[in-house]
């Protein structure tokens, strides 16, 4: 009787209803005498009914969840709880999609180019672009920058030609030079010449980062040796006469001084460009503070109004007019870059010479020894280092 009453569970497993053969060999149960199958056994001591539950609940759990798709789980990892399921929910699913996508666009490079179009972006918007500022910006003249470099150096000839000295020859490698200076002052200074900004501040100085410290090593640095002094003028002018904004005060608004020139001075620091840097730094940190607004108006110089004021902004500083009126220059080159909207001005003045310099013929003279401009030396008859 009690074994055909066994006979159907015999043949099944009590907790997953699989049917069970005597390969591997089921395990019956000593206390409340159930079938069930090696995956599923029991521990020998145990409460039956209260241990059977519980596990029974977590192990219903996990396959309900195996067979929706929630959990991605091996079965033989179904073990009344000696190894948990490794749970894998849906928003995993899409975070892995997430990152897939980041890794494969970062490796073609198309989210690095979409990065740093974004932030050219962000970095304009910055910058004051707005519709009614943009459209006043407009308005701007087409200045001829060349043309303003020739015909500042025909005024500067003529204020030598009032002083009874010699004109100077125009050098299209000085100028070369001079022009590159500019465009380096002018890089120097984009953040704090932000057209948005009220009070914007130009730091122009002598000192180069790039191609040589002073204009004698710039001019070394492009292959120019043939003079015996040099100078060099450099000057900042802001392309506009006035700028207006609207307000709700009438109370007005006084800018500092918006061009500061650091002044030339070698023995300052072993480093000289270490102050120049400070300054400029100090410039930006000032300019990220400064108060911005949108212009409604811009009354723009005209080019001939440039020129004049560039030439007569030299000539009424005790520095810059010695150099113009050196009787002993006779060539010069002048360049000129836009930031924003200042132009950044450098002459560099040069008397030309035909002996002397680096590895031309040593320079001679009756009753002297061949000799070299300093700090050259004369050897065989050839100016070297």
């Amino acid at each position: 009787m009690g074994k055909s009453s066994r006979s159907h569970e015999a043949n099944t497993c009590y907790f997953c209803g699989k049917k069970l053969t005597m390969t591997p060999m089921p395990f019956e149960c000593s206390y409340c005498g159930k079938i069930f199958c090696p995956n599923h056994r029991l521990p020998e001591s145990h409460h039956c009914e209260l241990d059977y539950k519980k596990k029974e609940s977590k192990i219903e759990k996990a396959r309900k969840r195996q067979r929706k798709g929630l959990d991605i789980i091996p079965s033989d990892w179904i073990d009344f709880g000696i190894r948990k399921p490794k749970r894998i929910k849906a928003k995993h699913i899409v975070l892995f999609g997430v990152l897939a996508i980041i890794a494969y666009l970062l490796y073609n490079g198309t989210l690095q180019e979409q990065f740093q179009n974004l932030t050219h972006s962000l970095e304009n918007l910055e910058i004051g672009t707005l519709p009614q500022f943009t459209e006043t910006w407009r308005r701007m003249p087409d200045y001829n920058i060349s043309e303003m470099e020739l015909n500042i150096h025909n005024l500067i000839n003529n204020e030598r030609a009032k002083e009874g000295l010699g004109e100077l020859s125009w050098n299209d490698e000085v100028a070369s030079v001079a022009r590159e200076h500019s465009a380096n002052l002018a890089q120097e200074n984009v953040l704090t010449t932000d057209p948005s900004l009220l009070c914007p501040q130009i730091v122009i100085f002598h000192e180069g980062f790039d191609f040589g410290l002073y204009q004698d090593d710039r001019l070394n640095n492009r292959g120019v040796y043939y003079f015996g002094t040099s100078g060099e003028n450099i000057f900042a002018e802001p392309m506009t006469n006035y700028k207006e904004y609207e307000t709700y005060s009438d109370a007005s608004h006084f800018c500092p001084i918006s061009v500061k020139l650091i002044p030339l001075n070698p023995e300052q620091e072993v480093d000289p460009t270490s102050s120049v840097r400070r300054e400029i730094n100090d410039a930006i940190r000032n300019a990220r503070d400064s108060r911005r607004e949108e212009w409604t108006h811009i009354d723009w110089k005209s080019q001939n109004q440039m020129e004049s004021e560039i030439v007569d902004g030299w000539m009424d500083s005790i520095g810059h007019r010695e150099n113009i009126l050196t009787e002993v220059y006779d060539e010069t080159g002048i360049g000129i870059s836009v930031v924003n909207d200042y132009m950044i001005i450098t002459q560099v003045f040069i008397q030309r010479v035909d002996c002397g310099y680096f590895n031309a013929s040593c320079c001679e003279e009756p009753g002297y020894y061949p000799y070299c401009h300093e700090p050259l030396e004369c050897k065989n008859k050839v100016c070297v280092e």
